[in-house]
């Protein structure tokens, strides 16, 4: 299914983003098994259609994807960066916020180092310098937000401690 663009329905930024969140597919594609286990194939296209369908919106809720293809973990574009990822549940003060999604459910699978290792060299420090987002404002979707007995977003698997520490050690310029 090809998803009709609509940039006309979506918010602009009107200052650069100053947090980093991060989700699993989880997030919004709460028990739909296809997104459970990110497999050898990229589930972008099929996120995207089932999106469309669930809350009629022609882009991701996330800016930027990491779906596992092959053996190894690519990025993609889920949203353009100039546009909000809205979520309902996120306090107001995260609203200038780049979003990133993981492809897996981190409460069902265990990711690999190679996730934490290619979500913070590919997608986050480029983007933490380039924007000049601080280390202290990347958070996990269940750091900031309203309803923390019901969100588990990126899953219990996800290890905020490995994240942390792999990111700083990719932050490092020479």
């Amino acid at each position: 299914m090809k998803v009709p663009y609509k940039p006309i329905n979506l918010k602009k930024f009107t200052s650069r983003p100053r947090y980093i969140i991060i989700h699993d597919s989880n997030c919004r594609f709460y028990d739909l098994p296809n997104y459970k286990i990110d497999d050898n194939k990229s589930i972008v296209n099929k996120m995207r259609s089932d999106y469309f369908v669930l809350y009629n919106e022609s882009d991701l809720p996330f800016h930027f994807v990491l779906d596992k293809i092959k053996d190894d973990y690519e990025i993609l574009v889920g949203r353009p960066l100039r546009f909000y990822c809205v979520y309902e549940d996120i306090k107001t003060e995260f609203l200038y916020s780049v979003h990133v999604g993981i492809c897996s459910d981190l409460s069902f699978q265990k990711p690999e180092q190679r996730m934490y290792e290619c979500l913070c060299y590919k997608i986050l420090s480029p983007i933490m310098i380039r924007m000049g987002i601080p280390f202290k404002n990347v958070y996990l979707h269940k750091d900031v937000t309203m309803n923390p007995d019901k969100i588990n977003c990126p899953g219990s698997f996800f290890k905020k401690e490995i994240f942390l520490s792999i990111l700083k050690r990719m932050l490092v310029i020479k």
